[in-house]
């Protein structure tokens, strides 16, 4: 967790009741400009999509970035078969520009790396989605060109404090 005098950044897993916050961020015209997918959802598809992501334990991590009891944005990461984690998140409009696409990231390795032993973070995003990709690259992801657009990949790896 990441505090300081104005600011007591978390992250907390994304629950059902989540519904409709998350249903509003992912409607938002520039995150749907930025996605891969680029229609607008219907909300029962999202409620049946979020119920299926929500019980896909082990597989899935999904959180709010809360600044202190304000909702901010979300992260998502799928484990691929390979054992890749591919990462989505996005910040609701009114919180954009005041650096918390960096901190979820960043909260969010923090969060893997003690879950996990190892894995490889991957981002895929579009090429005129310059903010994200500012983003990847300061938090040291490795950027590498796909047709269409840029992967960002990043290992992270656990190192467990050794008993003195």
């Amino acid at each position: 967790m990441i505090m300081t005098a104005e600011r007591r950044l978390y992250l907390r897993p994304v629950e059902l009741s989540d519904a409709r916050l998350l249903f509003q961020w992912r409607n938002d015209a520039d995150v749907r400009k930025n996605a891969f997918h680029t229609g607008q959802l219907e909300y029962e598809e999202h409620l049946r999509w979020l119920s299926s992501t929500l019980c896909n334990h082990g597989r899935v991590y999904f959180y709010i970035l809360m600044d202190g009891s304000i909702a901010i944005g979300q992260i998502r990461m799928d484990e691929q078969d390979n054992g890749d984690g591919l990462i989505t998140y996005s910040i609701g409009r009114e919180h954009r520009s005041n650096g918390y696409g960096k901190q979820i990231i960043y909260l969010f390795e923090e969060k893997i790396m003690k879950d996990n032993k190892k894995i490889k973070l991957c981002a895929c995003v579009k090429k005129n989605n310059i903010a994200s990709q500012k983003i990847f690259e300061c938090r040291g992801f490795e950027r590498k060109d796909a047709q269409d657009f840029f992967v960002y990949e990043k290992n992270l790896v656990y190192h467990a404090l050794k008993a003195v």
